[in-house]
C-alpha cells in the first residue's frame, strides 16, 4: 500500500514544479530570441560601417544608429530587471519589451538594406544608359563597362574590407570608364 504522507507531499509540490517548469520554458525562449537578435543587431551594425564606406555621404548612420541605440537601450534595461528579478522572465511586460526590441531589429535590419539597394540604385541609374550607349556604338571598353555597371547592380552588403575595395574598385572603374 503506497505511503499516503509521501503522496500528499507530492501533490503540494505539483504547483511549485509547475511555476519552474514556467520560468525555465519561459527563461529559455527568451534567450534563445535574445541572442538571435544580438547576432542580427551586430550584424546590422556591421553592415552599417561597410554601406558608409562605400558610400560615405550616405544617411546610413543618421538612420540606423538611432534605432540600434534603442534596441541596446531596451536590452540593457531588460537584462538589468531581470538580473535584480529573475522572476520577471514570466511577466508579460518582458513579452511585450522582448517584441519591442524585435521590431527595433527588424526595422535596422529592414532600413539597412533599403539604404544600401537605394545607394547602388543610384549609382547604377547614372551609369548604365551611358553604358547601353557605348557598349552600341562599339566604343573600346563598351562590354567592360557594361559588365561593371551590371556587377555592382548585383553586389550585396560587403561583409570584410576586401569586398567594401572591390565595390569601391567598381565603383571607380565606373567613374574612370568614360
Amino acid at each position: 500500500m503506497p505511503n499516503l504522507e509521501e503522496f500528499k507531499a507530492r501533490l503540494e509540490g505539483l504547483p511549485q514544479q509547475k511555476d519552474l517548469r514556467e520560468y525555465a520554458e519561459s527563461f529559455e525562449k527568451y534567450t534563445k530570441i535574445l541572442e538571435l537578435l544580438r547576432k542580427g543587431l551586430k550584424q546590422t551594425h556591421q553592415d552599417m560601417g561597410y554601406i558608409s564606406k562605400v558610400f560615405p555621404y550616405s544617411e546610413c548612420k543618421k538612420k540606423l544608429l538611432p534605432l540600434l541605440r534603442s534596441s541596446v537601450k531596451i536590452a540593457k534595461k531588460l537584462h538589468k530587471e531581470i538580473d535584480e528579478d529573475p522572476e520577471k522572465v514570466k511577466r508579460k511586460a518582458t513579452e511585450n519589451k522582448v517584441i519591442k526590441l524585435k521590431e527595433n531589429a527588424s526595422s535596422a535590419y529592414t532600413k539597412c538594406r533599403e539604404i544600401w539597394n537605394r545607394e547602388i540604385e543610384g549609382t547604377v541609374a547614372k551609369w548604365e544608359k551611358i553604358a547601353d550607349v557605348v557598349k552600341d556604338l562599339g566604343a573600346k571598353g563598351g562590354r567592360e563597362f557594361k559588365q561593371a555597371v551590371e556587377s555592382i547592380k548585383k553586389q550585396p552588403i560587403p561583409q570584410n574590407d576586401s569586398e567594401v575595395d572591390q565595390v569601391k574598385a567598381t565603383k571607380d572603374q565606373l567613374q574612370n570608364g568614360i
